[in-house]
């Protein structure tokens, strides 16, 4: 990618809040030309006290210094709020359509799942700074490369030679950093990968830490951790010094060409040498030229930072929506707005469902059909692997067919992802997960329901016993991932989450898998007395013995040999 277009698309994140990020950025800019003034005052105060001692004009001349100084700080005061707004504004951006796009069930906008989830949130926590960077960086060199021009001008009318010796070294650097900055942005590359690598160990881990526990594997699961950490280090190490080169240099050599130019002007032609005045200019105008190639530097960085962070940011996304990293949308961030509901999707009440000739042949999915009328009970049964997950997956549009449609009412659905869901359709996976929240707020997920659908769902799902028996009834906190309820009242919790919706087709797969036989049955009855439709993966007798319509994924039996 060329440093243009990378400036392109972090332009977009940061006119995301333009007021803010811009408006800002002119008080940054006037903050780094800022030190013109009093470089020029100390000079002409300086001049001053070497001609006619400590005079009133001598004293005046370092009041307007403080006045200046105290004004600087009250513009470094306005200008850091609305900045940091829109700085961290552009960052929310990138997030915000990320999450939109691993949250979105599929359809064109559904992000990449080839990844786990630790790992995605290491991504989208740490990369999408490196995004909006090169942006803070280009501010920056907008405000020093202008103080440099009027800077360098008025050296040169100071002492030519001197200003010429003193700045022409600070331009070499820029060949020694790029160098260095290829070097950057590989480092960059393997911290980053070293530190997904620790990150989506550990939630590994830490989800599976019962089974780490009973089968004696902690010591193998730390020393892992151990190795994955000391790789990060090294990685993590490597990547600073780098950086930090790039800036140690630059500013010994900023020194070095101060001295420089000192030198030039003290043993050059009596005429041209500097007085007291035109040293302090140097003094002051030098260290801080220093700034651009150090800035320079840092773009430099930025720019290898930059390509890394957008590779493992875009991977998340498919190829060709890779640009959606920068579109604009409304999100609850500071400088932006409130989210606006989207318009709910126009309800077709549910008459047939239909499946037909559908095969997803690399999940053993061949030429399936099945029928569900309204109000029925249809159970995908079959062996372990037949794909009886897969096939209530291809209908729900989370992978794609190889060939067969969906159809709802005689229509063939289009964007499957998109459609089955509420009202249409509500979706209980086989590993339900609930988040370490009250157990009510697993249930509403922000969804408004009446005190009265809430105690039909927990009925429907056989569930209303266990909620009444726990000591904060519906506020009782479950813990990360429900891990205080039993697995039977997991998957119960979930099915409640589905009822409460209210659709018109409700898809289970394997719901009852950690119930009793009694419970089993009586959440199966009480689906069958509720008219709900139902399109269920099982192979459990009492959901069987509840279906109108049953489809079996099992392999032909083969035929007796001769």
């Amino acid at each position: 990618m060329s440093l243009l277009s990378d400036l392109r698309r972090a332009g977009r994140l940061t006119s995301y809040r333009p007021k803010h990020f811009y408006g800002g950025s002119l008080v940054w800019v006037g903050l780094f030309i800022f030190p013109l003034v009093p470089g020029t005052l100390f000079a002409l105060a300086f001049r001053e006290l070497q001609t006619h001692g400590t005079t009133g004009r001598f004293f005046a001349l370092n009041a307007i210094v403080f006045v200046a100084n105290a004004a600087f700080l009250a513009l470094h005061v306005l200008g850091v709020q609305p900045y940091h707004q829109g700085y961290m504004a552009a960052v929310s951006l990138v997030q915000t359509n990320l999450m939109h796009a691993q949250v979105s069930s599929g359809g064109p906008d559904a992000g990449r799942r080839t990844t786990s989830p630790s790992k995605v949130v290491s991504t989208i926590r740490d990369d999408p700074r490196d995004l909006v960077g090169i942006m803070d960086t280009m501010i920056d060199i907008a405000g020093v490369g202008t103080f440099s021009v009027i800077a360098f001008i008025v050296l040169l009318r100071v002492h030519v030679l001197a200003a010429v010796v003193g700045v022409l070294p600070l331009t070499l650097l820029t060949v020694l950093n790029r160098w260095i900055g290829n070097k950057v942005r590989r480092a960059r590359g393997r911290q980053r990968a070293a530190t997904t690598e620790v990150t989506g160990f550990l939630g590994s881990a830490l989800s599976a830490a019962v089974t780490i526990k009973l089968f004696g594997a902690s010591d193998a699961v730390l020393e892992r951790f151990a190795v994955l950490g000391t790789k990060r280090a090294k990685a993590a190490v490597t990547d600073q010094v780098l950086s930090e080169s790039m800036f140690t240099i630059t500013d010994a050599a900023s020194d070095l060409c101060l001295g420089l130019a000192l030198l030039v002007a003290a043993f050059g032609v009596a005429s041209h040498r500097l007085d007291a005045g035109g040293v302090t200019l140097f003094a002051a105008y030098l260290a801080d030229l220093a700034w651009l190639p150090r800035r320079l530097a840092i773009l430099l960085v930025g720019h290898r930072r930059f390509e890394v962070a957008w590779a493992r940011l875009s991977a998340l996304l498919p190829d060709d929506q890779r640009e959606g990293l920068t579109v604009h949308r409304v999100a609850p961030i500071v400088g932006g707005g409130r989210i606006v509901p989207a318009a709910e999707l126009a309800l077709r009440p549910l008459d047939i469902l239909t499946i037909r000739d559908l095969s997803v042949a690399d999940r053993g999915l061949h030429h399936v059909d099945l029928t569900v009328q309204r109000g029925q009970i249809a159970i995908i049964t079959g062996p372990v692997a037949s794909g009886k997950s897969s096939l209530l997956q291809a209908v729900l549009g989370l992978i794609a067919l190889d060939s067969g449609t969906v159809s709802w009412n005689g229509v063939a659905v289009a964007d499957r992802a998109a459609f089955f869901i509420p009202p249409h359709c509500a979706f209980v996976p086989q590993t339900p997960v609930l988040f370490a929240d009250s157990l009510l707020d697993n249930l509403l997920l922000d969804t408004l329901a009446s005190p009265e659908v809430l105690a039909g769902a927990l009925r429907q799902s056989a569930f209303e016993d266990d909620v009444a028996g726990f000591g904060d009834g519906l506020q009782t906190r479950i813990g990360a991932r429900g891990i205080r309820l039993s697995g039977g009242q997991l998957q119960r919790a979930a099915a409640a989450r589905a009822f409460l919706r209210q659709t018109e087709l409700v898809i289970l797969d394997d719901l009852t898998s950690a119930l009793d036989v009694e419970t089993e049955l009586l959440l199966w009855e009480r689906l069958r007395a509720a008219g709900v439709t139902v399109l269920a993966a099982s192979t459990r007798p009492a959901a069987l013995a509840q279906a109108d319509v049953i489809v079996d994924l099992s392999p032909p039996a083969p035929y007796p040999s001769a």
